[in-house]
């Protein structure tokens, strides 16, 4: 089957991947060690095929359907590849999408909430077919999946299509008194032109940095409009000390953002963009401390 991969906060398309009933996947050895930047050998006296990576070398038994195969068609178990890879990895939206990373200094101890807009009966803006509610979830799930492995805490607001108060997300957000608070939406227009990605904050520099960062990394990711930072005092975010933004990724209204929304791999995508931006973020935030 094929998996969308996200490695290290970057898309890489549908790649192969083999899950077993009780077992750890297994995928092409060669594809996803070449990736994190280690070299595939063969073994010419076992069969085996050999990982070379950071100065330590691996022999990987072939877990595919051909004995003695060449690396080219090398499966391996992805656990014990991630382990020696020094990497950790999740499997999300129903297998549909494989998140690899690895821990980062500037997340690691980083506390973040991640708050999908409207859900319940507020389905929020709507287009081509999609419901606002149902894509900030899946981006928030995806993006939540890439902060954890990255060493990040993180509290998202609602996991189901439930309705969730304002007040709500709002003395969530406090209880858990976050280094950022990251609000997740789509846009509408009742002028169908109206296109692009925005990004609010409310009268905070570190906020503006924050939306800044995102919002790079997205219109670079998705070649959207750049439609700006732009300071609003929306409730949450003129509640929290906390860096807060709320992100305006595309107008659903709009047929040419709408329709590349339809896609669930523009929805993974937005995600990984996302969490770039953070992780920016919280680099620079590193850097100005020490």
């Amino acid at each position: 089957m094929k998996v969308f991969l996200i490695y290290n906060g970057r898309g890489f398309g549908r790649q192969d991947i083999l899950l077993k009933d009780g077992k750890a996947p297994v995928v092409p050895l060669r594809q996803y060690a070449e990736m994190a930047g280690a070299r595939v050998l063969q073994d010419e006296e076992s069969g085996q095929a050999m990982v070379s990576y950071c100065g330590s070398d691996l022999l990987v038994a072939n877990h595919g359907a051909v004995p003695g195969a060449s690396s080219e068609h090398v499966w391996a178990d992805l656990d014990q590849l991630a382990e020696f890879l020094r990497v950790r990895w999740t499997l999300a939206e129903d297998n549909q999408v494989l998140v690899m990373g690895r821990t980062e200094p500037s997340l690691t101890g980083q506390r973040l909430v991640l708050d999908p807009g409207h859900g319940g009966d507020d389905v929020g803006a709507t287009g081509v077919g999609l419901r606002e509610k149902d894509i900030n979830l899946v981006v928030s799930r995806v993006l939540a999946g890439m902060l954890r492995l990255s060493g990040a805490e993180v509290v998202v607001t609602r996991r189901d299509d439930s309705a969730v108060s304002l007040a709500d997300r709002l003395t969530l957000a406090q209880t858990f008194a976050p280094d950022a608070f990251v609000s997740l939406h789509h846009n509408s227009h009742w002028f169908q032109g109206t296109n692009g990605t925005e990004i609010y904050y409310y009268e905070n520099w570190a906020g503006s940095r924050l939306a800044a960062y995102i919002l790079n990394q997205l219109v670079e990711e998705l070649g959207t409009r750049n439609r700006g930072t732009k300071e609003a005092g929306f409730y949450v975010l003129r509640q929290l000390e906390a860096p807060s933004v709320l992100v305006e990724t595309a107008f659903l209204s709009n047929p040419t953002n709408g329709g590349e929304l339809e896609s669930p791999v523009t929805q993974y995508r937005t995600a990984a963009a996302i969490f770039r931006g953070i992780r920016q973020f919280f680099e620079e935030k590193q850097q100005t401390l020490s």
